[in-house]
């Protein structure tokens, strides 16, 4: 027998609160996508970064190695962030997510900055 109120198409609290839910899950998985690839393709960078300034190797200044020890530390501490948002709960998620952003958006800074003095290090050479 069918109840008064799937007769008339009422979802109920608990159905809506379900699709609530599953929609609060897919942006959340959709936002750590979006963040993985992004640290995927920051980490490519360091690496061509690291890769380019060995080929200028006997030009090499000691501030360059400083440099991509600190990337590569920035770059753990944003990981680390990530994987912290990967595993929030939903009460913290958005806490998380804004220390993510900062240390992601520190790194895009970073990477950026190093490149461009890479590359104007190369005109001077």
């Amino acid at each position: 027998m069918v109840s008064c109120r799937e007769d008339l198409g009422v979802e109920s609290l608990a159905d809506k609160r379900i699709q609530v839910r599953r929609i609060q899950v897919s942006k959340k998985r959709d936002y750590e996508d979006k963040v993985r690839e992004k640290l995927n393709e920051l980490e490519a960078e360091i690496e061509a970064l690291r890769e380019h300034v060995k080929e200028m190797e006997a030009e090499l200044l000691p501030e360059h190695e400083e440099h991509f020890e600190r990337l590569h530390a920035l770059q753990a501490v944003t990981k680390a962030k990530f994987k912290e948002l990967v595993d929030s709960s939903e009460e913290t998620y958005d806490t998380v997510r804004s220390k993510l952003e900062e240390y992601w958006s520190s790194l895009g800074r970073e990477v950026k900055a190093f490149d461009q003095k890479v590359k104007d290090g190369e005109s001077t050479l």
